[in-house]
């Protein structure tokens, strides 16, 4: 999955009145598409994207009671980015490529398929200092009142237009940065319209300061399919970073 957001499924942080928007789709429609994990799955990866602000695209993350085990056939990273930066739209795709290569990387190591490497390699151009639109420009209430995701939150998110808060009963599955958060982290690029702006997302400085040395545990390293697809300057930035 692709930086699944609240306006598919079940609009987690979607609106203060989620709530009734739920009670009313059900009545009429039988209810949202079902988010939950079917148990015909066996690997779920879910790429998601830090710098999104539109309220609209809460992430919607597959989550667990607190305290029952996390599903180890699930895997949920945060990647650079606003929603089209992860999943792809953007005439321009270098980080939108860095996501696409994790996501066949894992498929290749976690089932039997298999990819051309070589046509990989050159048809996708991943690049860490990819721009990140300003994708709330045609949102005014997300533009003037941004709202950063709010990564490793005390709960799952909460439906709520104003606050990102949690269910503190909840907690989302496997939840980690890709390492190339950390590899963009300090770099120039345009971000938000800016041009030449330092990447310095402050939610996840937030997250940083929170968990302090417990973040360590939570990065998702470079893994040895990805380095196959990656250029060598790019697979070395991992090795920095991590």
């Amino acid at each position: 999955m692709f930086d699944t957001v609240g306006s598919y499924g079940v609009p987690a942080g979607f609106s203060g009145l989620a709530p009734l928007g739920r009670y009313v789709t059900l009545m009429a429609f039988g209810g949202f598409e079902d988010t939950q994990l079917g148990a015909h799955v066996d690997h779920a990866l879910h790429a998601i994207g830090v710098d999104e602000r539109r309220r609209p695209f809460t992430p919607t993350f597959w989550t667990v009671k607190k305290g029952e085990p996390h599903p180890s056939n699930i895997e949920q990273n945060w990647f650079p980015g606003v929603h089209c930066n992860v999943g792809g739209g953007y005439p321009e795709s270098g980080l939108s490529d860095i996501a696409l290569i994790w996501m066949i990387a894992r498929t290749q190591a976690l089932t039997r398929l298999s990819f051309d490497t070589a046509a990989i390699r050159r048809a996708l151009k991943p690049d860490i200092d990819g721009d990140i639109p300003d994708s709330a420009e045609k949102f005014p209430i997300d533009r003037n009142f941004p709202r950063s995701r709010e990564m490793f939150p005390a709960g799952a998110p909460a439906n709520s237009l104003v606050s990102a808060g949690g269910d503190p009963g909840e907690e989302q599955v496997n939840e980690k940065v890709h390492w190339s958060v950390l590899a963009k982290l300090g770099r120039s690029c345009n971000i938000y319209g800016a041009a030449n702006a330092r990447y310095d997302p402050p939610n996840l400085k937030t997250a940083m300061a929170r968990l302090g040395p417990d973040l360590a545990g939570k990065i998702a390293a470079l893994t040895p399919e990805e380095r196959d697809l990656l250029p060598p300057a790019l697979a070395s930035l991992a090795r920095v970073s991590a």
